[in-house]
């Protein structure tokens, strides 16, 4: 992250790093199984993600909130196997979901 200097107590930054994508209890849906899918797995990937927001303080005592976004660019890999456990498909996904987030801090 990289704190811009708006003067005042608001602290804009940006940022840029990498990211990480866990796929955890996929179930087949009823497309899957209509192919012959009983079990699917997302691999799980690297990626990077972008982000911008703002650091505002509420009071001089330490309490401040935060309003931030993340841009997340991530490849990925679908298979899904039949009872046998052969795969019956493969297909490759570009995952770029927004996350837009705020909290409260308190600096002590």
């Amino acid at each position: 992250k990289y704190h811009l200097n708006a003067g005042g107590g608001i602290k804009p930054y940006i940022g840029v790093g990498p990211s990480v994508f866990f796929y955890i209890d996929e179930k087949p849906g009823a497309t899957t199984r209509a192919l012959g899918g009983t079990s699917l797995n997302l691999e799980n990937k690297f990626g990077v993600a972008l982000q911008a927001g703002v650091d505002i303080p509420v009071n001089d005592r330490g309490l401040g909130i935060s309003i931030d976004g993340k841009k997340y660019f991530v490849n990925t890999v679908l298979h899904v196997r039949n009872a046998a456990g052969a795969e019956v498909l493969e297909t490759k996904h570009k995952l770029d979901p927004w996350v837009v987030s705020a909290g409260i801090s308190y600096r002590f």
